[in-house]
This record gives C-alpha cells, sequence and structure tokens, in this order.
C-alpha cells in the first residue's frame, strides 16, 4: 500500500511538474508573442516616421528648385532686357560707324 501511495503522489508530482512546465512553455510563447508584435510595431512606427521625413525632405527640396528655376528665369528676362536696350541703344551708333565707313571707301 505504501508503494502505491508513493508511486501516486510521485506520479502526481511528475504530472503537476509537466503541466506547470506546458504552463510556462505556453507563457513563454505569450510573452514571445507580445514582444514580437511589439517590436514590429516599433519597426512599422520608425519606418513611418522615416518616410514621413523622406517626404518633408522631397517637399523642401522641390520648394527650393521652383523658387531657384524662379531666379534663374528671372535673371534670364533680365538679361535678355538689358541686352535689347543695349542693342537699341547701340544700334545708331553702330549704323553710323558704318556709313562714315562706307562713305569713305567711294
Amino acid at each position: 500500500l505504501r508503494s502505491k501511495v508513493q508511486f501516486g503522489a510521485c506520479r502526481m508530482f511528475h504530472l503537476n511538474s509537466f503541466k506547470k512546465r506546458a504552463q510556462d512553455k505556453r507563457k513563454a510563447l505569450e510573452e514571445t508573442k507580445a514582444y514580437t508584435t511589439q517590436s514590429l510595431a516599433s519597426v512599422a512606427y520608425q519606418i513611418n516616421a522615416l518616410a514621413n521625413n523622406v517626404l518633408q525632405l522631397l517637399d523642401i527640396q522641390a520648394s527650393q528648385l521652383r523658387r531657384m528655376e524662379s531666379s534663374i528665369n528671372h535673371i534670364s528676362q533680365v538679361r535678355k532686357h538689358t541686352a535689347d536696350q543695349t542693342a537699341v541703344k547701340r544700334g545708331p551708333v553702330f549704323a553710323h560707324s558704318f556709313l562714315r565707313l562706307q562713305i569713305r571707301k567711294t
């Protein structure tokens, strides 16, 4: 009888130990899942933040390019206008010099 009681107690101990290990494994698995989910959420947040920063940088660069294009167009218009004014001012002088040269040749 004593050996049956000991066997039963030993068996219960092992079964309880097995159940506890199984529960510990399930708990460890659930904790691992929670950590994995938290880590993936953190990575997704960081990627989203990076993407937003890159888009913001691209918007700033596009704005800078538009301002530069506008400045270049303005400079080109001023240069053309100045060149036109210079041509108008010099036109009669060159024409007069050309005519004087033509008269001397004859």
